[in-house]
C-alpha cells in the first residue's frame, strides 16, 4: 500500500486522477510480491475535468453518482468534475479487501444492505460524543467487526460518503507501520520461523538417522 498510495500521491500533484483503482490494474513485479505498480490509465483525467456520471456495479463506484442522479430532475446525462477523492475511495475499498480477502459491499448504493449498515454507524459515529476508538469496536457494521480501530479510523476516512472529507492518500501513509500492521508482519515472521524450525529438525533426525544406518553397516 505504501507504493500504490505513494504512486496516487505523485499522480494527484501532477494534476491527473486515474479514475480506476482495482485489483486488476495493480501490478505485482516480482515473486515475492514486494514491488508493485499501478497501471491502466485509459481513464485518468485532468483534475477538474467535466465526466458523465456513470453508474456501474461495483464497490469501487463512489457514492456520489448514486447522489447526484437522485437529485437530478432529468433523465439528461449528469455530469461530474474528477476530483482526487475518487482515487481515494477506491483505495479505501482496496485496503479493506487486502485486509479481508473480499470486498465490503457489493455496490456503495441506498439498496444494499451492507453499504447501509456502514453508513448508518458513520452516521452514529459523527453525532456520538465518544473517542472515535470507542466507537469503532462497538455497534460497528458487521463486515468491519474483524478490523482493529486503527484500520477503522482509517477506513472510516477513506470511505466517507462525503468526498469533500476523504483524505489525501499522504494520510494512509502515516497509518503504515502502525501497531495493526506490525502485527501481521510479527505473525507472519513467527510462523515462518516456525517452518524452518520444524524443517531444521526434520534434516537433523533424517542426518542421525542415515549416520546410525552407515555406523551398522560398518559394524556387520
Amino acid at each position: 500500500m505504501a507504493q500504490l498510495s505513494s504512486a496516487v500521491s505523485y499522480l494527484h500533484t501532477l494534476g491527473f486522477v486515474h479514475r480506476d483503482i482495482k485489483p486488476e490494474n495493480i501490478f505485482l513485479c516480482d515473486r515475492f510480491c514486494r514491488w508493485v505498480k499501478l497501471g491502466d490509465f485509459g481513464l485518468a483525467r485532468p483534475q477538474g475535468t467535466q465526466v458523465r456520471a456513470v453508474w456501474y456495479n461495483s464497490p469501487f463506484c463512489v457514492p456520489e453518482v448514486e447522489n447526484a442522479k437522485r437529485l437530478s430532475d432529468t433523465e439528461e446525462d449528469i455530469w461530474m468534475s474528477v476530483e482526487p477523492s475518487l482515487d481515494c475511495w477506491a483505495l479505501g475499498v482496496l485496503i479493506y479487501c487486502l485486509l479481508t480477502g473480499c470486498f465490503p459491499w457489493e455496490e456503495s448504493t441506498s439498496d444494499d444492505p451492507l453499504f447501509c449498515q456502514f453508513t448508518d454507524w458513520l452516521s452514529r459515529v459523527e453525532q456520538s460524543e465518544d473517542s472515535i476508538a470507542d466507537l469503532a469496536e462497538a455497534d460497528v457494521a458487521p463486515q468491519f467487526h474483524s478490523l482493529s480501530s486503527l484500520v477503522l479510523i482509517l477506513l472510516r476516512k477513506l470511505l466517507n460518503p462525503k468526498p469533500w472529507l476523504r483524505p489525501g492518500p499522504v494520510e494512509i501513509l502515516s497509518y503504515l507501520g502502525g501497531p495493526w500492521l506490525r502485527d501481521s508482519e510479527n505473525k507472519e515472521h513467527r510462523k515462518e520461523n516456525e517452518k524452518q524450525h520444524v524443517a531444521k529438525k526434520m534434516l537433523e533426525s533424517v542426518r542421525l538417522q542415515e549416520e546410525k544406518e552407515i555406523m551398522g553397516r560398518g559394524e556387520r
